[in-house]
């Protein structure tokens, strides 16, 4: 029997089509590209109604993010994991496995920059971060708020979390440990602040390993190396292979 589906939701069937995308990220950059195309349509009255409809679907999307996760949260029980030596814990995560995972562990402080599930204080923050991409000047041109209604840089001015990354990381010198972190553009304007501050002096990153003794330590250099604007001082900064530790070792690797 022949199955189907009919969506009421474009943009969720849009990102629902494509097996590419894998990450949060990857739906946010998706959110992106089409708020490019709509800077295509020259009819404003259309223009206008098109932002204001995948506005609409991206919360919708968001929603079923936030929910999910709240169910995945309330089945799942978090085990300890060994702490990392710097005192400040900046989280991407909605949610709070950061603080049961390292709140024993001399963190002095917890920064959750992209907000918390069920939260009024601190609503959760799922949209795009890239000032630098080209195309971002031509969406602020539009003097159309409904374009902007997903930019991160923006929704960080509704709490004062960023403010104090900015306090923190102008203290003094600091070492980035990326754990977890795609570093995809989706970010990229926050990681460009803090990989190119002056008191950066490394980016250490613990790369996931797979079964197959492979892993995605040169994918997130990769990544990396696009939030950087000068690129001699990220050769410079960023810890080589042999320096860094899979996130996770494979059984094989602990036994030995």
């Amino acid at each position: 029997m022949t199955v189907h589906l009919k969506f009421k939701n474009h943009f969720f069937e849009r990102i629902s089509h494509q097996c590419s995308l894998v990450n949060w990220v990857d739906i946010e950059n998706e959110y992106y590209s089409v708020l490019k195309e709509l800077l295509q349509e020259e009819n404003p009255q259309k223009q206008n109604e098109s932002i204001r409809t995948l506005n609409k679907e991206f919360d919708d999307v968001k929603r079923l993010l936030e929910k999910y996760l709240t169910e995945i949260i309330e089945k799942t029980e978090i085990a300890k994991h060994q702490s990392i030596p710097y005192t400040l814990l900046l989280n991407f995560n909605y949610t709070q496995i950061a603080k049961t995972l390292y709140n024993d562990h001399n963190i002095d402080e917890i920064i959750n920059i992209n907000g918390e599930l069920n939260s009024k204080n601190n609503p959760i923050i799922f949209g795009y971060g890239d000032e630098l991409d080209d195309d971002y000047n031509k969406i602020e041109k539009l003097q159309n708020n409904d374009f902007l209604e997903n930019i991160k840089s923006i929704s960080y001015h509704k709490t004062r979390s960023y403010r104090e990354l900015l306090n923190f990381i102008s203290l003094g010198p600091y070492q980035i440990f990326i754990m977890g972190h795609s570093c995809g553009n989706s970010d990229r304007t926050l990681l460009n602040t803090l990989f190119e501050h002056d008191n950066c002096i490394s980016i250490k990153v613990f790369y996931r390993q797979y079964e197959d003794g492979a892993d995605n330590y040169i994918d997130l250099i990769k990544n990396i190396s696009r939030n950087f604007n000068n690129k001699p001082n990220m050769r410079d900064i960023v810890v080589n292979r042999e320096n860094c530790s899979p996130l996770v070792p494979t059984e094989k690797e602990v036994a030995e």
